[in-house]
């Protein structure tokens, strides 16, 4: 069809780009999480294990916005939309916020049990801002005003144990769940949840890859579960990281097949990011660096210029860069947009 436009993003490991380490925190620090403002994308939140930086200049100048208790160690970060953002700081001992931007902080969540202390992911509602989910290791908890006040949020016995979870970009009450058992879908507003893919005993032996697809109870087993991707423009599209490299499922999770992994130096993947481009841009943060899947050659490619840096713990993007967190610093890649005319 002539005329139509789709947003396409160029391979991104070609020369001349390259990482480039950025100067938050001191020298030598781990960064385990990193989140950009939903709406200001010059602004950007970034995390070592014990406290909390903050740029509003794409990353040229930060300053530290708040530093956890010694024996407290950061999960994850949540930035809300307003212009004095809702920061919510998931950590092993609870879940810390702040309702004017960074000024003042508290631990809105954590005195319950030992499990539910154990925050494992915290993220904002995309349509709904005044709503947020947290994950734990003794469940999940959900707010309805910003972050200020939690509740349980009803799920099998089974999915207990939360570690990652992903908002429906249509359905706005589905969410996705990871957990140490499996993959779950379901609503939190009527409790009802299905489990999509088994997780095998430490025991069993690795899945191989297969090019076939497998239904969820039946063969989708795997090792462990690290995090789940939706593509915004396909939300029937789902991609699933794990620790023997990544799935997609094209049909809300009922059946899977593996990616393949050629050119994935490292099958264990943590965090998976993707871009709605056509076709989809995938980033996958694994213990050897950032890979970018590319469908049309079908295989991954390592994005490892300038970056001194192995196991990456954590990935954002906004329309300039690609921000990861590693456990030897904060780094930045350029990434570029360009439109192309299909003919």
């Amino acid at each position: 069809v002539a005329g139509v436009c789709r947003r396409h993003e160029p391979i991104v490991g070609a020369a001349p780009a390259a990482w480039e380490v950025v100067r938050a925190g001191q020298p030598g620090d781990a960064f385990v999480a990193v989140a950009v403002h939903p709406t200001e994308q010059a602004w950007v939140f970034a995390a070592t294990p014990h406290a909390l930086y903050e740029s509003t200049d794409h990353g040229q100048s930060w300053r530290e916005r708040f530093r956890l208790p010694l024996q407290a160690h950061v999960t994850g970060i949540a930035v809300g939309s307003s212009t004095k953002p809702t920061l919510l700081l998931a950590s092993d001992q609870g879940l810390y916020g702040s309702f004017d931007g960074g000024t003042q902080w508290s631990l809105v969540l954590g005195t319950l049990g030992e499990d539910e202390n154990v925050s494992t992911y915290v993220a904002f509602h995309p349509v709904q801002p005044e709503t947020a989910f947290l994950a734990t290791m003794g469940g999940l908890f959900a707010s309805s005003d910003h972050g200020r006040h939690w509740v349980p949020t009803p799920t099998p016995p089974a999915a207990k144990e939360v570690l990652h979870f992903a908002f429906d970009p249509v359905k706005q009450d589905r969410l996705y769940l990871i957990t140490t058992q499996g993959l779950f879908v379901g609503s939190p507003s009527t409790a009802h949840w299905e489990k999509r893919l088994a997780v095998l005993d430490a025991e069993e032996l690795e899945v191989e890859e297969s090019p076939v697809e497998e239904t969820g109870e039946a063969n989708g087993s795997l090792h462990h579960l690290s995090a789940i991707a939706i593509d915004p423009r396909a939300p029937s599209t789902l991609y699933l990281a794990t620790s023997t490299g990544v799935r997609i499922s094209t049909d809300e999770g009922t059946t899977w097949r593996w990616l393949p992994r050629t050119g994935l130096t490292s099958p264990a993947v943590a965090r998976l990011l993707v871009r709605a481009y056509s076709p989809p841009v995938i980033y996958a943060a694994t213990r050897d660096g950032v890979a970018r899947y590319d469908a049309a050659q079908n295989r991954w490619d390592v994005i490892s210029t300038g970056m001194d840096a192995s196991r990456i713990n954590d990935l954002a993007v906004t329309h300039t860069h690609l921000w990861a967190a590693t456990a030897q610093g904060l780094y930045r890649f350029p990434v570029s947009v360009e439109l192309m005319s299909e003919i």
